[in-house]
């Protein structure tokens, strides 16, 4: 009997990346705060709103790692590096715009004021364009220049004009080509819901037509929506920015809320307030998570609650908003902005610098293979050892593809006996030894233009778009830290030598045969490989 066997994952998967990286992190943030914050000295102050004591802010040196909170009196005591009149202490609480003062003299009391933050949400609030445009001064991209690009190339800015879901909304293909696949405006004569995430600005203002949204509304998730965000409803039910409480400010003020506890405006203008949501998993809820129907179409949210992820700690912008290491200023630094531990800032591209990595990084696959009485069985394992939430997830067409195939001598390929075959979604691999990864919908009941992606004699849409009346038909998505293990049987020639088997894991946005008739151009994204050679006994 021969047998052999090889484990494919990248060198450490990410959540073992993510802890070498977080120590690596800390070292450079502690040698970050030894150089600040040497040896110097203490000073007092107090923080107050409106002439009466804040308990519970958050005073640091602005920029610092090192902070302290006020006590019930509002006092609070801070240690600093040797006296310098360009040193600034902020204080930062929930419900309270950040304010800061400048340290004058090393004796120095001091007296930092609060302001309440509006109490009521403008709703005819005029959302800001995140362009630069230096003839517009407060739009997004002037003083976040860094920030603003990381933006456009996330898959949040193109969240509206995104042809899958433009050719989705209107039933239509790349090309406007009508009646092609499946389309929402083919089962129902309403505009739907579907402008609440994937267009939240202009869904604020009731203009839910996907099809026809322009200017700011057609920006997708934009910085300024995000940074309006208050809190996240706890009974959450669809995906929906009706699920968010926004607080936007009236005509004559500003607000942005953040995870900084310590940001300031030029010219001491009242504008930013610290919001621990902004590192919450929460946050995200609202638009990756909820039911249609009854039938929970998007679990992300809850699959994360269900995984060791969250229990650890670990949020949702730990691993998607990781910070690179490259840069030590949110807002540019010509502009006012800070210099920062690199370990505080952000990246706002979501999967990455390199997608194609950050999904490898999610998965890891051991092939082993082994010939007994000429059949040859070759055995997959694939454990989601990166990911807080199943593999695939979000979207239910989102799905992987494990496809095995195996050769003889003169490469011929080897009878197929027993095991799995990739289903019909799977498109050019259907049929094929491996098998299929996704949550699969079945419509419940006819609709009046049904479509046929899979084959021709399809009564109605196979997989399902999530916004009929469906019902799971299956789902064997691989949850955070499991694994999925299944084996494939080959009969293998008397005449064969050598045996060549191949492994692989194919990371799909869309069913293909969905992708193919719409025109999507979205490449399989090979996760995992693995390439085994056997003597035959």
């Amino acid at each position: 009997m021969g047998s052999a066997s090889m484990w494919t994952s990248p060198p450490g998967a990410r959540v073992y990346k993510a802890c070498a990286l977080a120590l690596g992190l800390v070292l450079a943030v502690s040698a970050y705060l030894g150089s600040v914050l040497a040896a110097g000295q203490r000073i007092s102050g107090e923080v107050t709103c409106s002439g009466h004591p804040v308990a519970g802010a958050i005073v640091r040196l602005q920029g610092a790692e090192q902070s302290t909170l006020t006590d019930e009196r509002g006092l609070f005591t801070l240690s600093v590096p040797a006296f310098n009149p360009s040193l600034y202490v902020t204080a930062g609480k929930v419900g309270y715009y950040t304010n800061r003062a400048r340290l004058l003299k090393p004796d120095q009391h001091l007296l930092i004021n609060l302001q309440e933050i509006p109490k009521d949400d403008n709703k005819g609030y005029q959302w800001q364009d995140p362009t630069p445009d230096l003839k517009s001064q407060d739009n997004c991209g002037n003083c976040h220049s860094r920030i603003y690009r990381e933006w456009t190339q996330d898959a949040h800015a193109r969240s509206t004009t995104n042809p899958l879901v433009q050719t989705m909304y209107s039933g239509t293909d790349v090309r406007g080509r009508p009646g092609v696949g499946p389309g929402y405006r083919l089962d129902w004569s309403d505009q739907g819901n579907c402008a609440t995430c994937h267009a939240p600005v202009a869904s604020l203002a009731q203009h839910m037509d996907l099809s026809d949204i322009r200017g700011v509304e057609g920006m997708g998730v934009s910085c300024d929506l995000c940074h309006k965000i208050e809190e996240v409803r706890p009974d959450l039910n669809q995906p929906n920015a009706a699920e968010v409480i926004f607080l936007r400010p009236p005509a004559s003020a500003k607000l942005l809320f953040g995870p900084f506890d310590d940001a300031t405006f030029l010219n001491e203008v009242p504008d930013f307030s610290h919001s621990p949501l902004f590192k919450s998993s929460r946050f995200c809820a609202a638009c990756h998570d909820g039911s249609f129907w009854g039938v929970p179409v998007y679990e992300t949210f809850t699959e994360w609650g269900k995984s060791s992820y969250s229990r650890l700690g670990v949020q949702c912008q730990t691993c998607h908003m990781q910070t690179t290491g490259k840069f030590d200023f949110f807002a540019d630094p010509e502009k006012g902005g800070k210099i920062r531990p690199p370990a505080t800032i952000a990246s706002h591209r979501m999967m990455g610098e390199d997608p194609s990595e950050f999904l490898r990084n999610a998965v890891a696959m051991e092939a082993s293979a082994r010939v007994q009485d000429r059949l040859l069985t070759v055995t997959v394992k694939i454990t989601n050892v990166g990911a807080g939430h199943d593999v695939p997830t979000g979207q239910p067409m989102r799905n992987m593809i494990l496809a095995v195939s195996a050769a003889g001598g003169q490469e011929q390929s080897l009878r197929f006996m027993a095991g799995e075959s990739v289903p019909a979604w799977g498109g050019d691999l259907a049929g094929q030894p491996g098998k299929g990864f996704a949550k699969i919908l079945l419509t419940l009941n006819e609709y009046a233009t049904p479509t046929h992606v899979v084959n021709n004699t399809t009564a109605a849409e196979f997989p399902s778009p999530f916004w009929r009346r469906n019902r799971i038909l299956s789902d064997n998505r691989i949850p955070a830290n499991a694994s999925d293990l299944s084996s494939y049987v080959f009969s293998v020639p008397k005449e064969s030598g050598r045996l060549s088997i191949r492994v692989r894991l194919i990371y799909r946005r869309a069913f293909k045969p969905l992708a193919d008739a719409k025109g999507w151009d979205i490449p399989d994204i090979t996760i995992a490989t693995s390439e085994l050679e056997i003597e035959k006994p």
